[in-house]
């Protein structure tokens, strides 16, 4: 048996700058979330302070590619453990 990873991010927007939400994910993880829009990165800090806290980077790299970064704060700061590349390919004519 296979097992996957899905979770699920809800924001509402509060101003052009930031915004705010949740995080829930299939292994039971269930983190608020404050969020700093700019103009090609979307960069949310999920978690609580002193407990489990990391941060992830939505970076549009050009129109047509994405890169993921995330990282888990740890005692000694920030420590990446995932990055994922997002390439849109349109359908051949």
């Amino acid at each position: 048996m296979q097992n996957s990873f899905s979770g699920i991010g809800h924001y509402k927007t509060t101003n052009k700058e930031s915004t705010s939400g949740y995080w829930a994910d299939n292994g039971g993880d269930l983190h608020p979330l404050s969020v700093k829009l700019e103009e090609n990165a979307i960069i949310s800090i999920w978690g609580v302070a002193g407990k489990k806290q990391g941060r992830t980077e939505y970076r549009l790299e050009s129109q047509n590619r994405a890169i993921v970064t995330d990282w888990i704060l740890v005692s000694d700061g920030w420590k990446q453990f995932n990055q994922a590349t997002f390439v849109l390919i349109s359908p051949e004519e």
